[in-house]
């Protein structure tokens, strides 16, 4: 028997039946409108919880009177996966509106818990593949000189709405990609829906065991792919082995198929043994003249790289010596001007202390010739006095 999930209380699910009754479940991350199957569960007992049956009877009565637009919106339709390193898994309605997203990888994990759960349900999937896509290049696996990759998977039952819907997906995603600045390729395929259970089954994506197959394909041999392994490692490193054994194969075949010219000579071969044998002189004569040509052109070009050599050194050589030979004379000129600016300033000094004593050998000289003249005038005044006596003593 199968129901669907038509409302949630504390940690219980309230889930329709196909007979109509209400059945009591413990919630295990369940969403509304998802369709699970009810083998071997207990039916809800009315009479312990009345008032929560009311509310999921009411819920049950509004599915109904909704019909077939309720069911269409709850209920899963198809399938998304996506593949870097980190893995997400989205349901999708018929409207290709999320119902539910899952982490595949812890990697997968970690970008859903950053990304918030909330944010991806019931949006579309172009937008919640493009925020997922942002999130894991700003969390830096498109980071490094190698080109990214990334895988989407679709499924469903209408194979033609998958494949559809893949390439509209690839279209976005390489449309985010470039928004980024990121070097990464894109590549989005549509699967069955047995190919999702048998991919859940080994805990990976579609998209990546289809990837790891088409690897094994390339190699030629599966057995030395291991498929365990490979399914752990992220998708740019299976992209770049499937590049890498392609390239591989195409040279050994490349190298395995006779050429055209080989094949003429064959047939000339064949033809006349004269024809072969002049061919042959003909073609050791040219094939030494043509060793001439070529151990003149390759002396000649040594001689050429050799003089260019001794030239770049030569030219080195003068250029160094021509700073040195600046430098130098540039430091003899800072000395000299220097010594001149000591000289100046010396004989500036010298020039100063000569005056200052000139100055002060006529102050000297000065006072010197004042002091006389001063002793001359006491003198003279002195002899009038004298006369002065004389003539008074002459009168008596």
């Amino acid at each position: 028997m199968r129901g669907i999930v038509i409302d949630f209380r504390d940690s219980y699910a309230a889930v329709l039946s196909d007979d109509g009754n209400i059945v009591k479940l413990k919630n295990q991350n369940y969403t509304i409108g998802q369709v699970i199957d009810l083998k071997e569960q207990s039916f809800y007992q009315a009479k312990k919880h009345t008032k929560w049956l009311a509310s999921a009877i009411s819920a049950a009565a509004l599915v109904c009177v909704l019909g077939t637009t309720a069911w269409a919106y709850a209920t899963p339709y198809s399938y998304v996966s996506l593949d870097v390193n980190p893995s997400v898994e989205y349901s999708l309605n018929r409207f290709k509106r999320v119902l539910t997203v899952k982490a595949v990888n812890d990697d997968g994990k970690e970008i859903i818990e950053e990304l918030g759960i909330k944010k991806l349900k019931h949006k579309p999937i172009e937008e919640a593949i493009s925020q997922t896509v942002l999130q894991i290049a700003e969390n830096g696996y498109f980071e490094g000189a190698e080109e990214g990759g990334i895988v989407i998977a679709t499924a469903g039952d209408n194979s033609e709405e998958a494949e559809s819907l893949a390439e509209e997906l690839q279209q976005q995603v390489e449309e985010t990609v470039e928004e980024t600045g990121d070097d990464v390729a894109v590549e989005a395929i549509s699967v069955g829906l047995e190919r999702v259970q048998e991919a859940r089954q080994l805990g990976v994506t579609p998209g990546k065991l289809n990837l790891v197959e088409k690897l094994q394909a390339s190699a030629g041999d599966s057995e030395t792919i291991s498929t365990e392994d490979w399914l752990n490692k992220p998708v740019k490193e299976i992209m770049k082995a499937i590049k890498e054994t392609k390239k591989a194969a195409k040279a050994g075949k490349d190298a395995e198929e006779p050429t055209d010219s080989e094949s003429s000579s064959s047939e000339e071969s064949s033809s006349s043994s004269e024809s072969e044998s002049s061919s042959e002189a003909s073609s050791s004569t040219a094939s030494i003249e043509t060793a001439d040509t070529k151990a003149a052109q390759a002396s000649s070009k040594a001689a050429e790289k050799e003089a260019a050599v001794s030239s770049k050194a030569a030219d080195k050589e003068a250029s160094a010596s021509s700073k040195a030979a600046d430098k130098e004379t540039a430091a003899s000129s800072k000395a000299a001007d220097k010594e001149a600016a000591a000289s100046s300033k010396a004989a500036a000094k010298e020039e100063a202390a000569s005056k200052a004593a000139d100055k002060e050998t006529t102050e000297k000289a000065s006072k010197s010739s004042g002091n006389s003249e001063t002793k001359s005038t006491d003198k003279s005044d002195n002899g009038g006095n004298t006369d002065n006596s004389s003539n008074k003593g002459s009168k008596k």
